[in-house]
């Protein structure tokens, strides 16, 4: 039964609400190069030495993800995120690891 409700209600068309959210491109290349730049090159301290001790760091690569515009790619716009489909943010998923 559950999986005949869940077919009805994936071929009705979506609310015009959420057409634009689920146009929105997910910016992977910017992703890739953040991570490649500043995330890859913290794992040898990660390995090495205490969390606690990278936390300042986290910090302010957190702060730099949120300058870029990167932040919360699965929270709406209007809460400060990237307002991305559930298909986009799978694509941030895969890409993030």
């Amino acid at each position: 039964m559950y999986a005949w409700r869940l077919a009805c209600s994936v071929a009705r068309p979506l609310p015009s609400r959420y057409v634009h959210r689920m146009t929105v491109a997910p910016p992977l290349d910017a992703i890739r190069a953040f991570i490649a730049q500043h995330a890859i090159p913290l794992e040898p301290a990660f390995l090495g030495r205490p969390f606690r001790d990278l936390l300042p760091t986290l910090e302010g690569l957190r702060a730099e993800v949120r300058r870029h515009g990167l932040w919360a790619p699965h929270l709406p716009r209007e809460q400060g995120g990237l307002g991305l489909s559930l298909p986009a943010f799978a694509e941030v998923s895969a890409v993030l690891g």
